[in-house]
């Protein structure tokens, strides 16, 4: 599924997009939107894997910025630091790229990390604990350009 999405996309930014950038620009867009949750999948698959949401939370960011590995990170302060991603004109151009900003994959991980289905992964009590459901809608919106 990644590497349909990814070939696709990139023959239409690479190739046809020089001939017809303003015909191809609504496909360009979707698959666009499609690699951004693709992401969060990624993510999520992550934190599945290494069952330490900080952990996960601080390899993200410094793959995603480019940080050494040595580098301290504290997600409360990074988000703390960060506009709010849903004000401003620099959310328009979230449309054309292939990642969500790292703010709101943060913010995603998180929602995810506190849900019933992460719970009995990890063998916490799911209790009270949001379905993923419920979490998919607020990523959904979280991450939404608009």
């Amino acid at each position: 599924g990644h590497i349909l999405y990814a070939t696709a996309l990139h023959y239409l930014t690479s190739s046809a997009a020089f001939f017809v950038r303003w015909v191809v620009q609504p496909a360009i867009m979707t698959l666009q939107a499609w690699s951004r949750r693709a992401e969060v999948t990624c993510d999520r698959a992550a934190l599945l894997a290494l069952r330490d949401e900080n952990k996960t939370l601080e390899a993200l960011v410094k793959l995603e910025l480019g940080l050494d590995k040595d580098t301290a990170f504290n997600a409360d302060e990074y988000l703390k630091s960060q506009p709010d991603p849903k004000k401003g004109i620099g959310r328009y151009a979230e449309l054309f790229r292939s990642h969500p900003y790292v703010p709101k994959r943060v913010q995603a991980l998180r929602l995810f990390a506190n849900s019933a289905l992460y719970a009995s992964v990890v063998g916490q009590d799911p209790a009270g604990k949001p379905s993923l459901p419920e979490i998919d809608k607020q990523v959904s919106d979280l991450i939404s350009v608009f």
